[in-house]
């Protein structure tokens, strides 16, 4: 949470001073619970991207060293290697982007909430 707060407190009109501050600014104004906000969203958000993203890793790997006639793991190319991971890490981030979002709003909600009441 304090890491996403520090991210938008210019769209919040609050300032922390670092880590610490926002920290300790929101364990007093919203408790321990308002620390930990969106944290079950951020396990259910990580789950689906690490599961796809292994799933699509070992598929392009199979596809890549049946193109190239690869028999081995050991025997790809570290660009092709690099290249898979990069692809499957790309497909899963988009896919599992809407439940990324959906976290972050949760995990800045209630500082949102503040600073609109907080306005004139």
């Amino acid at each position: 949470v304090v890491k996403e707060r520090l991210q938008v407190q210019s769209d919040l009109k609050s300032t922390y001073r670092g880590n610490l501050d926002a920290l300790v600014t929101i364990y007093k104004s919203e408790g321990l619970r308002g620390v930990y906000k969106g944290y079950w969203a951020t396990i259910l958000s990580f789950g689906p991207f690490s599961g796809l993203f292994l799933m699509l890793n070992e598929e392009l790997k199979v596809l890549a060293k049946g193109h190239f006639g690869i028999k081995s793991d050991k025997d790809i190319p570290f660009v092709m290697f690099m290249g898979v991971g990069a692809s499957a890490g790309s497909i899963a981030a988009w896919t599992t982007n809407p439940l990324d979002k959906a976290k972050l709003r949760l995990q800045v909600q209630r500082s949102m909430q503040a600073a609109s009441s907080n306005t004139p």
